[in-house]
Parts: structure tokens; C-alpha cells; sequence
């Protein structure tokens, strides 16, 4: 448990100290470096299948008038939401969802104080088909990488998928890095699972569609067109395990 909260917390004051000075004060940013990690770590629960399931929502309570100084820190908040979820899948954690970051305001915190606290997004959230099947099958510690799986980008560029954690979007270090000004720099992210993708939008600025509709997150599917900013992805793969379009699963709208 002390290799999360070291790996992590290091992280997490890189970010703080090095992006986040503009905007709270350095004393709150060491804290919150510290206090993240060690609040997920108490929270950490395990599930009937064994898993470690980590908290996957942080809430930031801020004195109300403070609102402007987070104002631009988006692509910041998304960034430590990147690396909670990074981390502590390296150390084979569970999320039930992508890891989310929320500010609250509120007239009883005092000026340069703070609030924090971690939940879960329930299960009945995340999917919207809840049989018995469908979350024994989410919450399984199974991530087998579809076989031949691609993303064609545009028509032009076909990108293997072949590593069990994917990040798409715009920026320099992304596993696919897409020129579209209209793409967040971390806009989706595909996770294997069972020998399939889900795709999770990122909290991005114009969101996912996929065939035309915008999803948080679903299965993928060979032939499912992934449509974002003014970019167009096809996903392709083997289907060998019998999953047809028909039996497609969304899992949050």
C-alpha cells in the first residue's frame, strides 16, 4: 500500500508544484499531493472476485469566490485524474469508473482552506444493463488484449492497439496522437477487457460519438466509427468470442 501512496504522491506534487502554483497557493498544493493519495489509500475496498476497487470520484470543497482560480485548471484536474488512474492500475487496482476530479463550492470553508473526500460511482451508474452477468463480468481482473485490433485514423494512418491501455487525443505523449485542434490533448481512452475495448471520453471538450452517438462509454465493435473533434476512427478486431453488434453494451450515456 506504501508503493501506491509513494508513486503517486510523487506524481502528484510534480504536477502541483510544477503546473498548479499559478493558481493555489503552494502550501494547499503540497497538502493536496499528499492528502489525495492517502485518502484513496484508507477508502480502497475489495470486491466478492478479490479486486481492489479504488475510489474513483475526488471532491475538492473551496470557499465560494474561489471559483475563478480553478477556472482554467481543466486540463489540469484531468492530468492527476490520469495519473490516480495510472498509478493504481500499475499496482493492479480496480476503478469503477475513469477517475474524476470535482470542485464544490461552499460558504463555510474559510478563505485558503479546502475540503476532500473520495466515493465510488456505483455500479448501477456505470452500466446501464445491470445483470448479475454484466457486473460479474465488468468486475472480473480480466484485460486480454483483442487480437489484431486497429484504429484507422481518418482513412489514412491504421494504428495497432496492442497494449492493454491506450490513451487517444492530442497531446505529444499520447499512444495515439491526433493533429486536431478540435481534440482535447487527452481526449478517450481505450482499456481492454475479455478480449475486448471500452472506450471512456476523458471529460474531453467536444466529447465522443460513436456511430453517431455520444457516449461516456461502451464496447467497442469491428466497424464502429469513433468520431472526435473532426477527426473519424474505425475500430477493427478478430471477433472470435461469438459477440455480435446486436448484443452491443453501452455502459454509460
Amino acid at each position: 500500500m506504501n508503493e501506491f501512496l509513494d508513486i503517486i504522491e510523487k506524481r502528484l506534487k510534480y504536477l502541483f508544484e510544477d503546473s498548479f502554483n499559478l493558481f493555489i497557493k503552494f502550501d494547499k498544493a503540497h497538502t493536496l499531493a499528499k492528502r489525495i493519495p492517502l485518502l484513496i489509500k484508507q477508502n480502497l475496498v475489495n470486491d466478492q472476485f478479490g479486486n481492489i476497487i479504488a475510489p474513483d470520484i475526488i471532491k475538492i470543497t473551496i470557499r465560494s469566490g474561489e471559483q475563478e482560480s480553478w477556472r482554467d485548471a481543466q486540463e489540469f484536474l484531468s492530468n492527476i485524474a490520469k495519473e490516480i488512474c495510472q498509478a493504481g492500475e500499475e499496482l493492479g487496482y480496480k476503478f469503477t469508473a475513469y477517475p474524476r476530479i470535482i470542485i464544490i463550492s461552499s460558504e463555510t470553508i474559510n478563505q485558503d482552506d479546502y475540503e476532500l473526500e473520495v466515493e465510488f460511482t456505483s455500479i448501477t451508474e456505470v452500466i446501464e444493463q445491470t445483470s448479475v452477468f454484466a457486473i460479474a463480468e465488468l468486475t472480473q481482473p480480466k484485460s486480454q488484449i483483442p487480437q489484431n485490433a486497429f484504429l484507422i485514423v481518418n482513412g489514412k494512418q491504421s494504428y495497432p492497439l496492442d497494449k492493454s491501455l491506450i490513451y487517444v487525443g492530442r497531446r505529444s505523449t499520447s499512444d495515439i496522437q491526433i493533429e486536431d485542434p478540435q481534440i482535447s490533448r487527452d481526449h478517450l481512452q481505450l482499456r481492454a477487457h475479455d478480449g475486448r475495448f471500452i472506450i471512456f471520453d476523458l471529460d474531453s471538450t467536444g466529447g465522443t460519438l460513436i456511430n453517431g452517438k455520444r457516449i461516456k462509454s461502451a464496447f467497442l465493435f469491428p466497424g464502429d466509427v469513433i468520431t472526435i473533434g473532426s477527426s473519424h476512427l474505425i475500430y477493427t478486431q478478430d471477433m472470435t468470442d461469438g459477440y455480435s453488434s446486436t448484443t452491443k453494451l453501452e455502459i454509460e450515456n
